[in-house]
């Protein structure tokens, strides 16, 4: 991603940031709106639950005082007239409807008052979650802050080429460290549950065939997966750069690739070959050759490839060819290719030249043209 565009990105972000805070603070305040509302009829309905319940009470002493005198009617109704006997039903019958109407209303205000105090607690943990959210997005827009005095900073020196090749000399280094702590990390690992899984075979003695038959099979995938740690090392930065240069290291991933997918890999090299190039020719040739075949593989269904690498006093030139399906050049967008950007990037910091030749159905061309360093006295040399 280049730096406008980063910048771009860092902005609209904030920008995102600075509205979803906006309407974080409407919802607040509406949240908290609610969050008074809702107190306050909360207190409402305890209040009425307060005042209703010595109604309830009244109402039940008073059934529990006429409970006994329908008693009395029931069991000897000839000692009491038409009137009174009309008078004590009618009596129960009104407190009994009250006590009823009663009891009904204050569930209901029981059920009021637990909703709103469930309301309350979601509103209150949603005003905890929203300061929390506030505090972080205070956090981010101080991050974004740092990030648009980097991204100024940096905009001032992207276009020095000395800076340029700084960046690629910190990759490449970084490359080289990982790549080492794989190594004597993951890689020595595996090694090691190779061994135990061979000292286990031996020692297992329930029902050892099916152990040795497990144990087989877990060795085996293990040592895929050594083999697959390994593989990302080189990825990351094979270390046959430094021991062995640019040549022997591009005959091996050639190798690789045809192992790996039966594609024909054709390596040629002409003109007066150094034993070392400089470090940041190198590793950009290296880089370009290793790109140009990854999209070779992936991308083009070709069956032969061919790499033509040529040394002379001024320049290295490196072709990549291939036979396969081929694109249009002039409808490409190097935009959307981080691998293809780079390979422009890289050369440009290097003051090269880089040219790309493709047509739908005649395969591909990737040629490289990067001077060689001077020296103090004027002359080109490639160490």
């Amino acid at each position: 991603m280049m730096l406008n565009e980063f910048d771009n990105l860092v902005r609209n972000s904030k920008a995102v940031i600075i509205n979803s805070k906006d309407d974080l603070a409407i919802f607040n305040q509406s949240s908290r709106k609610e969050v008074n509302y809702i107190e306050q009829e909360l207190a409402r309905v305890k209040q009425e639950l307060e005042t209703l319940q010595p109604k309830i009470d009244e109402l039940l002493e008073k059934e529990s005082q006429l409970q006994p005198r329908m008693l009395q009617i029931k069991n000897d109704i000839s000692a009491f007239s038409s009137q009174e006997i009309k008078d004590v039903y009618e009596e129960l019958f009104a407190v009994q409807v009250k006590l009823a109407s009663a009891q009904e209303q204050k569930l209901s205000l029981q059920n009021a008052c637990m909703e709103f105090e469930s309301r309350l607690a979601v509103l209150e943990k949603n005003r905890e979650n929203i300061g929390g959210v506030f505090s972080q997005i205070e956090k981010l827009n101080q991050d974004f802050d740092g990030m648009s005095d980097v991204v100024n900073k940096l905009q001032t020196l992207v276009y020095s080429q000395n800076f340029g090749l700084k960046i690629i000399k910190a990759q490449e280094e970084e490359r080289r460290r990982v790549a080492r702590e794989i190594h004597d990390g993951p890689a020595q690992a595996m090694a090691n549950v190779i061994f135990l899984a061979e000292v286990c075979e031996k020692l297992l003695d329930k029902d050892t065939n099916r152990a040795k038959t497990e144990l087989h099979e877990l060795r085996q995938q293990v040592r895929g997966c050594l083999e697959e740690t390994r593989k990302i090392i080189f990825d990351l930065r094979p270390m046959a750069l430094d021991d062995l240069g640019l040549i022997p290291t591009v005959r091996r991933i050639g190798d690789m690739l045809r192992e790996r997918t039966g594609l024909k890999v054709v390596i040629k090299v002409t003109g007066d070959q150094p034993a070392k190039l400089d470090p940041n020719v190198e590793v950009s040739l290296f880089r370009i050759i290793q790109e140009s075949l990854n999209n070779i593989e992936k991308h083009a269904d070709a069956s032969e490839a061919n790499i033509l690498v040529d040394f002379n006093n001024a320049y290295v030139v490196a072709v990549i060819k291939d036979d396969g399906k081929g694109f249009e050049v002039k409808s490409y967008n190097y935009g959307n290719s981080f691998g293809l950007l780079g390979m422009k990037e890289r050369v440009s910091l290097l003051n090269g030249e880089l040219d790309i030749n493709s047509q739908k159905g005649t395969g591909t061309e990737v040629s490289v043209k990067i001077p060689l360093p001077l020296t103090k006295d004027g002359e080109r040399v490639a160490v």
